[in-house]
């Protein structure tokens, strides 16, 4: 699209640019969150779902981002552009417990091959630059020392985990185990649950808006079993102490 186009639609002046995060029913109920954002002269659409829900629910990569595309949200945004590119690959996203040994004798592993992808801020060039960068710094050191033992090579690991990429890795070390479990509940149940609300909240029906309140705190109990909720409850709980403390 054109740039002056670009900036209508996404209310923007010249220099400027925007980004939008997408998660809930645009991914039709799968793991996976969606994203847009503008450049210069286009738009780039993409998102990550795993794959074994794209396996389970029978889809292909680009047929969720036709849906995606379609959405009445976002369509109305790309009306009459041409598409300049597709593309399609696999992410490793296995989080902090499935990073295999990252050095041994003669050998460094970096990037996406040491499963260093964080994806709920879809950070993964970064880490593998700045993995890359270390490892590069060890090495020059190693031939110093003309010695690529793992006892040498070993620095690069202790380095990595000083940086950014480890501990915030180490931060989300819980967060693919929780949605995997609980998918369903906080990528659906109560993405639509806020969206009732916030409905209700400024719905103009001539309902008291205490009533409107109580059958909505009420619901939150009969549509959802105790058992169940619960269950959130604590998978929350977890998610949110791993991350802060």
């Amino acid at each position: 699209m054109d740039k002056d186009t670009i900036n209508q639609r996404f209310n923007l002046k010249d220099g400027e640019g925007a980004i939008g995060e997408i998660f809930g029913g645009a991914m039709l109920g799968m793991l996976g969150l969606g994203f847009i954002y503008t450049n210069t002269d286009s738009v780039t659409i993409g998102l990550g779902i795993t794959l074994n829900d794209l396996v389970e629910n029978n889809y292909r990569p680009f047929e969720v981002l036709e849906q995606l595309k379609q959405h009445p949200k976002i369509a109305p945004l790309i009306e009459g552009a041409e598409l300049k590119e597709y593309s399609a690959h696999l992410i490793p996203e296995g989080g902090y417990k499935k990073i295999p040994k990252l050095c041994d004798n003669g050998v460094m592993i970096v990037g996406d091959a040491g499963m260093l992808v964080n994806n709920l801020h879809w950070e993964g060039t970064n880490l593998a630059m700045i993995s890359g960068k270390i490892a590069a710094e060890t090495a020059v050191k190693a031939l110093n020392k003309n010695d690529f033992s793992k006892r040498t090579l070993c620095d690069y690991e202790k380095c990595l985990k000083k940086s950014f990429v480890l501990k915030d890795m180490y931060t989300y070390r819980n967060l693919m185990d929780i949605f995997h479990q609980r998918q369903k509940a906080f990528l659906s149940y109560y993405l639509q649950k806020i969206n009732g609300f916030f409905d209700m909240f400024t719905s103009v029906d001539c309902v008291p808006k205490k009533e409107g309140y109580w059958k909505f705190i009420k619901s939150l109990f009969t549509d959802r079993k105790i058992t169940e909720l619960l269950k959130d409850i604590c998978a929350l709980i977890r998610l949110l102490w791993s991350i802060l403390i």
